[in-house]
């Protein structure tokens, strides 16, 4: 399964768990990483015609004025059909009370990772859609 992922997380240090975790689901996962929401949205309007990033992640807080949810609830990433997670070290209850209703598509993942939990989640999600080339 090809993976192109976009990122969206403003800490570096997690750079390294993402790319383990991603590669864990497929050894192809081609990973683009954003600190911002800004940098997000061009690396999804560069990416329009092709439609090639099948994968979004965001952390809630990131480098900027917008946050994680301004960014999933924007045009550029509802328009492009990618299975969307929000990460976050916000207790999951708390996001999924105040999100869900804004992003009922989106799945959550916690900090800190949960490895197994974490690729499972992204897993089923996946093969649940049939956006993924296989």
């Amino acid at each position: 399964m090809k993976l192109n992922v976009l990122i969206v997380e403003d800490d570096l240090n997690l750079k390294p768990i993402w790319e383990f975790t991603l590669k864990r689901i497929s050894r192809e996962a081609e990973i683009r990483w954003t600190v911002s929401v800004e940098e997000a949205k061009k690396i999804l309007l560069l990416n329009e015609k092709n439609k090639n990033i099948n994968v979004i992640i965001s952390d809630i807080f990131l480098a900027g004025s917008e946050t994680g949810v301004d960014f999933l609830c924007s045009p550029e990433v509802i328009h492009s059909k990618a299975k969307t997670f929000l990460i976050s070290s916000t207790n999951p209850e708390v996001v999924e009370k105040h999100y869900k209703d804004i992003l009922p598509t989106t799945l959550f993942l916690s900090k800190p990772f949960d490895l197994k939990k974490s690729i499972a989640v992204i897993r089923r999600a996946l093969f649940l859609s049939k956006e993924v080339a296989s």
